[in-house]
């Protein structure tokens, strides 16, 4: 067996897929939809169009910005984000908030607000808690970084409790970088930043505390002392069959097209003024009038020991041309989500943003089965399912307008 993509289909029933969507409006509103999306389970010799319809909905003046998503007891919670608060002055500060929201109305038990509000902030469920996680200080952009960044819900107590804060948000590093590189691996929180080392928090752990984490790692496999970058939260960890850990992360390439020769170079150094982004707290550059190719893209593998001290990258994979269809439009923006179908099974979501109609939102979905090889520093895929493919339409029925729809997350249930 060797090391790629394999096209032998497998008739694999797959539960129903939950995508989380926040729609960006004008003047920093957002509103929030679930859709659900029942793929097929049977081979077709053309892309499948799937049946999907919105069964969550959360809108609302103030509602904040970049809220966290996660799953908690087969419910879908909302937790964080940000809003802009103005200082009496010029400024609007981003304010982190504490808003917690259940789409299970039916639910036996409430989850009351955070103690503290949360900036980016990252959803874990382990052993019957809920774990919330703010992954961005806003020391520099707000004055002040805000504590605690790290809570616990348990269910038993009915209350918030705070957690240590991370390393990388306390004195010593906090100068350095406000954002983090974080995962879940089992029971361990993994987290660092770009001049920190990498700390673990083990949530199995009574002692609740962080521990400075040195993994075995060759010297060439990144430059930073810390995680590689592109654990941000969207690196999904899957148990292999020896117990050991295989952390998928995926990159989406969008190439130029060669004859793309309507470039406007003084592009470069103009600013959407129309186009500011909370939750990075600046403006977008312009981008340039040219046109891309997206379908280029690979999926990166590290191999975790079982016993966490070992980490090594594996070879980058690059998806075939043909799995996904090609489409020389423009593109805006790229996401994608990696979600676990359960075993060595593994779901990709691609979100691919046309930007001439900012309410319209182009999803790919493709479901895969990986065998790490003998040499263990490679990964066979084999095709599950046919490629899903369907555009979802934003809501067009409420003001101000929708001026971009983004994946928060995508679940499995």
């Amino acid at each position: 067996m060797e090391d790629g993509f394999a096209f032998q289909m497998q008739r694999v029933p797959i539960l129903t897929l939950y995508l989380c969507l926040a729609e960006n409006k004008q003047g920093n509103k957002v509103s929030y939809r679930i859709i659900s999306v029942r793929l097929m389970d049977v081979m077709h010799a053309e892309i499948v169009k799937p049946e999907f319809q919105v069964v969550g909905y959360k809108s609302g003046e103030g509602l904040p910005l970049g809220m966290g998503f996660g799953i908690f007891r087969s419910n879908i919670i909302l937790a964080g984000g940000l809003e802009a608060v103005y200082d009496g002055y010029t400024n609007f500060p981003p304010n982190p908030r504490k808003d917690v929201y259940q789409f299970d109305d039916n639910s036996t038990y409430t989850i009351p607000f955070l103690q503290q509000g949360k900036s980016c902030p990252f959803l874990a469920q382990h052993n019957g808690k809920l774990y919330v996680l703010s992954t961005f200080s806003l020391k520099f952009s707000a004055g002040h970084h805000f504590t605690p960044s790290f809570e616990m819900f348990d269910p038993k107590e009915g209350k918030w409790a705070s957690l240590p804060e991370p390393p990388p948000f306390t004195r010593d590093y906090l100068k350095h970088d406000p954002f983090t590189a974080h995962a879940v691996v089992g029971s361990n929180i993994f987290v660092s930043s770009i001049f920190t080392p990498i700390f673990c928090f083990n949530m199995d752990d009574p002692n609740q505390e962080w521990k400075e984490h040195e993994f075995n790692m060759d010297s060439q496999e990144w430059d930073c002392q810390g995680l590689p970058m592109d654990f941000n939260g969207q690196a999904l960890a899957v148990e292999t069959k020896d117990g050991d850990w295989v952390i998928l992360s995926c990159t989406p390439q969008s190439d130029p097209i060669e004859a793309g020769d309507d470039i406007d170079e003084d592009d470069h150094d103009e600013y959407d003024q129309d186009n500011f982004d909370l939750e990075e707290h600046h403006y977008h550059r312009a981008r340039p009038s040219r046109d891309y190719e997206w379908w280029g893209m690979s999926i990166h593998g590290y191999l975790m020991s079982k016993d966490c001290k070992s980490l090594k990258l594996m070879k980058d994979l690059k998806v075939p041309e043909g799995i996904l269809p090609r489409n020389r439009q423009r593109v805006r923006g790229m996401e994608f989500k990696l979600v676990h179908l359960g075993e060595q099974k593994v779901c990709l979501v691609m979100c691919v943003d046309y930007g001439h109609e900012p309410k319209d939102l182009e999803i790919h979905v493709i479901g895969f089965e990986f065998q790490l090889l003998p040499s263990r520093d490679a990964l066979h895929f084999t095709m599950l399912n046919d490629v899903s493919q369907f555009t979802y339409h934003g809501d067009e029925s409420l003001e101000p307008s929708t001026t971009g729809i983004y994946i928060h997350s995508a679940f499995f249930l």
